[in-house]
């Protein structure tokens, strides 16, 4: 038995057969009950929505944020590619002038063992 039912009637006993206005009485309540309850469905319907369309829109801000940082991450390869490009050629050409050196300082020695003799 319902709240109201018993508000109602206050005084029933066990044996009481409800009538065809309280069968009525009490689905008119349940009626008010389900469209309650779904009034309060669409509005968590519409809250969940616009749950999901925020997250949607952070999800496109992310993707843009990783799409920047991975196109500063392949600049920042190709400048460290050319930086390691130009030590190798920096070093090749220490390297050959060192090797120069060594053949002028070598040449010089000899030529002083020459004028020395």
């Amino acid at each position: 038995m319902t709240t109201e039912y018993l508000t109602i009637h206050d005084s029933l006993d066990e044996t009481y057969e409800p009538t065809l206005r309280d069968v009525l009485f009490a689905f008119s309540n349940l009626d008010a009950k389900f469209s309650n309850l779904d009034s309060k469905v669409i509005d968590l319907d519409r809250k969940v929505t616009s749950i999901f369309h925020s997250i949607l829109e952070r999800e496109d801000t992310m993707d843009t944020r990783l799409q920047t940082l991975e196109t500063g991450s392949a600049k920042m390869q190709i400048a460290l590619e050319d930086i390691q490009d130009e030590l190798s050629a920096t070093r090749a050409a220490i390297d050959r002038n060192s090797m120069i050196l060594l053949n002028h300082d070598k040449r010089i020695s000899d030529l002083e063992t020459v004028i020395v003799s």
